[in-house]
């Protein structure tokens, strides 16, 4: 029988890199960071304006009973009251 032959094994040898290889990886996670950031941002965003509205709402009902309570208890008329209410949104 014969003796097989011993061969090492040869690892292929990765292609050579440019700099405009490695210019093109690091502008790609450039942008991939990019849009990383703009959907944190946008999602951030997002959720501070639905709180603003909600205050909003929140506002806009607790004014609305506080002023009926106002003109019921204004010492003149409710006619007046509600001139000066309309006055004053009205600046």
């Amino acid at each position: 029988m014969a003796k097989a032959t011993v061969q090492e094994a040869i690892l292929p040898a990765p292609p050579p890199t440019t700099v405009t290889d490695e210019v093109g990886k690091a502008s790609k996670r450039a942008l991939q960071a990019t849009g990383i950031t703009f959907e944190i941002s946008y999602r951030s965003l997002w959720i501070l304006n639905e709180e603003i509205i909600g205050k909003q709402e929140e506002v806009i009902l607790t004014n609305g009973s506080k002023t009926a309570v106002l003109l019921d208890n204004y010492k003149g008329t409710r006619e007046e009251g509600l001139q000066k209410l309309a006055s004053v949104r009205n600046m």
